[in-house]
């Protein structure tokens, strides 16, 4: 009953007519599988990590954006903040 459950077949088709490689290609192709969802998977996690990365860049030009913009604002006679081109 084990070796049914495990592979997903009958008794009866334990028993009679039983083709062994048809019961291994049922196997190979469910560690397929497994393997496609474990790249699935990383490659999930990449992006995710990808994804933060890009967000933390981001983050870092728009406080470097917002700190020259106070700059401007708190130090007006500075030259060297006023110049453009």
């Amino acid at each position: 009953m084990l070796l049914g459950d495990y592979f997903g077949l009958s008794l009866d088709e334990l028993v009679r007519d039983l083709d062994v490689q048809d019961v291994r290609d049922r196997g190979l192709s469910d560690e397929r599988i497994a393997s496609l969802h474990e790249d699935a998977e990383r490659a999930k996690s990449l992006l995710r990590r990808a994804g933060r990365v890009l967000a933390a860049i981001a983050l870092g030009l728009a406080g470097l954006t917002l700190a020259g913009f106070l700059a401007h604002l708190l130090f007006p006679d500075i030259p060297f903040l006023w110049v453009v081109g």
